[in-house]
């Protein structure tokens, strides 16, 4: 954890223990700020409240230091109860295996360490979410009417809102993953027979580190979404 960061979790800790005394159960960092991809100034600091029980009083209570938390980039955290996260692992499964493989426990017990997940709900939402950017993908391209600067935002998009599924679909079978998100995409085409220098290239382009000309972004625009239809069959017929 950055230095910077390990004072601000030192700080919110404490404001939450104020506020929530013996309900607290658990405070844990997630996200960029528990990891190695953090970007000062500009990433987000992303917390997970566990309480014994939550009402309205209690969301209010929070309320009360959320200014003072948003100047320092912490977003408003999840608020859990430990009964919640038990019976929606079936439901979310890739939203919790990623708090339990990135996470810092700032307070109590470790229980995302504890998460157990079922391989079978955890393809079935790849598959739902790979399908369901797909659709999407190609809805927006007809209401954007495929110009050019649109798509090229509409690409950037898609890409960070895959990047969730990649990196769990790596998990499920049983593939270490890497911590940067082009190693990522490099190893999943590499898995699943798909084409890496496209991978490369739409990373690239998200980053500025490649500049494309009109043609050249339609052309991407078919490519991924060619490789995406490919990947979604062979999620669909994975066995686990």
């Amino acid at each position: 954890m950055r230095p910077e960061i390990e004072k601000i979790a030192r700080d919110f800790t404490e404001d939450i223990r104020k506020l929530y005394g013996k309900k607290l159960i658990s405070l844990f960092l997630y996200g960029s700020a528990a990891g190695e991809d953090y970007i000062p100034g500009k990433s987000d600091i992303n917390l997970l409240v566990v309480l014994e029980e939550i009402n309205v009083g209690d969301l209010d209570l929070y309320l009360k230091i959320k200014k003072k938390w948003e100047r320092k980039k912490v977003v408003t955290p999840l608020f859990l109860t430990e009964d919640y996260i038990r019976r929606s692992l079936d439901v979310f499964p890739i939203e919790f295996l990623d708090l339990k493989e990135k996470h810092v426990t700032l307070y109590g017990r470790d229980l995302l360490a504890e998460l157990t997940i079922d391989p079978a709900n955890l393809r079935l939402q790849i598959e739902s979410e790979i399908k369901g950017k797909l659709l999407r993908l190609r809805q927006s391209y007809m209401e954007l009417e495929g110009k050019p600067e649109k798509v090229k935002k509409l690409l950037d998009i898609a890409l960070s809102s895959l990047t969730p599924a990649f990196r769990n679909l790596l998990r499920l079978v049983g593939e270490e993953v890497p911590l940067s998100k082009p190693e990522i995409l490099e190893k999943i085409a590499k898995r699943f027979g798909l084409d890496s220098d496209l991978f490369s290239r739409w990373w690239k382009l998200k980053t500025g580190e490649m500049k494309a000309s009109t043609a050249e972004i339609r052309k991407l625009f078919g490519e991924v979404h060619e490789e995406i239809e490919k990947l979604m069959d062979i999620v669909d017929g994975l066995k686990v």
